[in-house]
């Protein structure tokens, strides 16, 4: 090697060291990141989940998810203690983690009907992919489909929807229901008796009424509720 390429190599040395390593750096602290969210206690988790910074409240609230069935106690616990979106986050957690979250249906139920409290709409969908306790779950979506948010209105009926309650209270409240003053709302009340089957005979003249409506959604759900129910 001759004296002008040695220069040349020892100059370029540590740039290739360095670029080398520069992929290497946002690696490291990919990993010191999970190391901090992989030695922790359940207990730990559930102070975290209470986080008033939503990235460490949702990679608690992962994390939560995977312990499955033994969160569901502390987690019904901190659902009724906290508010806002802490209790959002413990609502979906109690989702994500499914069936298994049933103890849970009381405390979601009084949630439900907690109007100092926004998200609504997100207990209202746990209780209706939990599917549990349908004697306590149903009455409380039944009132729902009165609350004064539309979002949550919508939710209790596709929560209905998921459960299927063949009951003729239910049926007469989806009906009543279909008068909505939002088109979306009177939409997935038309699905939720459709989900019914048979069961909702006696809401066949007002979901033919609503077949005419004049918005292609609510029309088409409509249609659609006649044909299954039939």
């Amino acid at each position: 090697m001759t004296k002008k390429s040695l220069v040349v190599a020892l100059v370029l040395l540590p740039l290739a060291i360095g670029c080398g390593r520069m992929p290497a750096g946002p690696q490291h602290a990919s990993q010191k990141r999970e190391q901090q969210f992989s030695d922790k206690t359940p207990e730990e988790w559930m102070e975290l989940v209470q986080s008033p910074r939503e990235a460490v409240r949702r990679q608690a609230a992962r994390r939560i998810v995977q312990g499955g069935k033994q969160m569901v106690p502390p987690l019904t616990e901190a659902l009724e203690k906290n508010g806002g979106l802490t209790r959002r986050t413990i609502a979906r957690c109690l989702k994500e983690i499914g069936s298994d979250s049933a103890p849970a249906v009381p405390a979601l139920c009084r949630c439900l009907k907690d109007q100092a409290w926004p998200q609504r709409d997100v207990a209202a969908e746990a209780l209706g992919v939990i599917a549990s306790n349908p004697k306590e779950t149903v009455p409380a979506l039944v009132v729902g489909l009165k609350d004064p948010e539309n979002r949550v209105r919508m939710k209790c009926c596709e929560a209905l929807q998921r459960l299927k309650p063949n009951h003729p209270q239910v049926v007469e409240a989806l009906v009543v229901t279909l008068d909505d003053e939002d088109n979306n709302v009177q939409a997935y009340a038309c699905d939720a008796l459709g989900a019914l089957g048979p069961g909702a005979k006696s809401a066949l003249p007002k979901l033919q009424e609503m077949a005419k409506s004049q918005d292609a959604t609510v029309n088409m759900a409509a249609q659609t509720a006649i044909q299954s129910i039939r």
